[in-house]
């Protein structure tokens, strides 16, 4: 195929629109099926320590009551960890952090269930807790699990060493970055239907629905094809909504074969934001050597993250920020050491970036904090080190093909009017008015740490009208997808996009797409 696309690159009316913004979508909260009844989760109170004992009374006697679900109900195994299995769905004696779910009630109503849960009382001994990198890192008894780390990655390139001693300024500077929310539009949420034929249903606002297929099946211990996956239209999530639809569900599932009626759970905005993965707190220590003329020529970079509780998607993030740590430029000698700390805080997971945002500000600030010690435009000191075509990245990569941050850099500096807008900066002693740059390189996909849970998969139908319908194992969040997907098959076949439906995501109609 050539480059004479009718429909890819042209800016094309998004297929969902229309429904979107006259209220036509039914996202999961419009969403309701027959005998459906509702869950809500009984979650720690406390960040860390053993239960010692739960008293239902008070919550059996509420109006509307029906079950409870605890660890012991599981006829599966008791574990949610998407890389690492270190996470289980109901905590069964520990619990590690203010959210963690010891069990699940079932209530007629909505009200009735979220009032059931506060009312169950637990008993705790507890435990002091680690709430820092810094404490976790100097523990030597009471660990979260095997040790209080969760993972760790290297790279080393050249003999740092000696370039230090070949430097003629070496700069050390230390930076922290904190955890930030997704805060959604739409909270966690999934509705579990039980089916005659031993199906389980589930019906989620999320981002991998084999994700959610793998844990649900594990815990209950089913075959694959006996958990069907749909996506409900998503409101927003940012990565918030890739690891944590598999808890949720199967915390529905679980409730839904409990009671052998349809579940529907939704998370209040509050106890979201409480229990659900943040992006990763960073601590990093940069040690830099550099010419006086700016040429980087040797590197010693220790990054630590703050996993939570729990692993969940850690061990890429800690991955990707250790591959991406000194950025898009050429050194000859490095060492970079990325670890991350177990906390009895929520656990730290996938956010639009996978670890790269931290990292990048941490390269960013070390070369403005560098420019500005060597008295150069931090534009030309970028420029200075940035990779071209034919050069190594830090982790000896040669770049042979389509490199173009050079030409980015210069045409963002022209756009700018970069040399005026920083003669014209203004201060105060509140406020500093004025212009920065920054750059980043970012790779596709999950990197070296995840490719086993990347994937693609697509279903195209013809039918005998020449209509066609399309399934693909992705996930429409507000980015486009579905247009896009129209857009892609419409040209690949040659044919107008009125002629094709592109299908909700549904796991049993493609194979997983990661």
């Amino acid at each position: 195929m050539g480059t004479d696309f009718s429909y890819i690159g042209k800016s094309i009316r998004r297929v969902d629109a229309s429904a979107k913004v006259t209220g036509e979508t039914r996202f999961l909260t419009d969403m309701s099926v027959d005998r459906m009844v509702f869950a809500y989760p009984v979650y720690s109170t406390i960040p860390y320590g053993k239960v010692k004992s739960i008293d239902l009374s008070r919550a059996e006697a509420v109006n509307g009551f029906i079950d409870v679900v605890f660890a012991h109900h599981i006829p599966g195994e008791n574990q949610v960890g998407v890389i690492i299995q270190d996470q289980p769905v109901l905590a069964d004696e520990m619990v590690r952090y203010v959210g963690d779910t010891i069990g699940v009630v079932i209530a007629e109503t909505e009200s009735a269930a979220q009032k059931i849960a506060s009312l169950v009382h637990i008993e705790y001994e507890e435990f002091e807790p680690y709430l820092s990198i810094d404490a976790s890192k100097a523990a030597t008894n009471n660990f979260f699990h095997k040790s209080n780390v969760t993972c760790s990655h290297k790279v080393d390139k050249g003999d740092i060493e000696k370039g230090f001693e070949q430097a003629d300024f070496i700069i050390e500077e230390t930076f922290r970055t904190p955890y930030q929310e997704h805060f959604y539009l739409e909270p966690q949420g999934c509705i579990a239907i039980p089916e005659d034929d031993g199906t389980i249903t589930l019906y989620g606002s999320l981002q991998c629905p084999y994700y959610v297929q793998k844990a649900v099946a594990n815990i209950l211990d089913l075959p694959l094809d006996k958990v069907r996956v749909i996506q409900a239209p998503t409101g927003g999530a940012f990565g918030g909504k890739e690891d944590i639809p598999s808890e949720v569900c199967a915390r529905a599932a679980l409730a839904a074969i409990r009671v052998k009626r349809p579940v529907k759970m939704v998370y209040r905005r509050r106890d979201d934001v409480q229990m659900t993965s943040k992006r990763h707190p960073f601590q990093m220590h940069y040690k830099i050597g550099v010419t006086k003329e700016g040429k980087l020529i040797s590197a010693d970079i220790q990054l630590e993250e703050n996993a939570g509780a729990y692993a969940t998607l850690s061990s890429v993030v800690s991955y990707r920020a250790a591959m991406q740590s000194m950025g898009p430029y050429v050194i000859p000698n490095i060492r970079v050491k990325s670890t991350s700390y177990y906390t009895n805080l929520p656990p730290a997971g996938a956010f639009r970036g996978f670890g790269s945002p931290q990292a990048t500000f941490g390269h960013e600030r070390i070369m403005d904090i560098i420019a500005e010690k060597l008295g150069l435009d931090p534009v030309e000191f970028r420029l200075k080190n940035i990779v071209k075509l034919g050069d190594t990245t830090l982790t000896n990569h040669k770049l042979t093909a389509s490199v173009g941050a050079e030409e980015t850099i210069r045409q963002a500096r022209k756009a700018a009017n970069w040399v005026e807008q920083r003669q014209n900066n203004n201060s105060s002693e509140r406020y500093v008015e004025g212009m920065g740059i920054a750059t980043s390189h970012y790779g596709n996909c999950l990197g070296a740490a995840g490719w086993s849970m990347d994937g693609a998969e697509v279903k195209i139908q013809i039918h005998p009208d020449g209509s066609i319908t399309v399934a693909f194992g992705l996930i429409e969040m507000g980015q486009g997808a579905l247009t896009v997907v129209a857009q892609m098959t419409a040209d690949a076949l040659g044919v107008s996009m009125d002629r094709i439906s592109v299908l909700t995501t549904d796991s049993r109609n493609v194979q997983d797409s990661g």
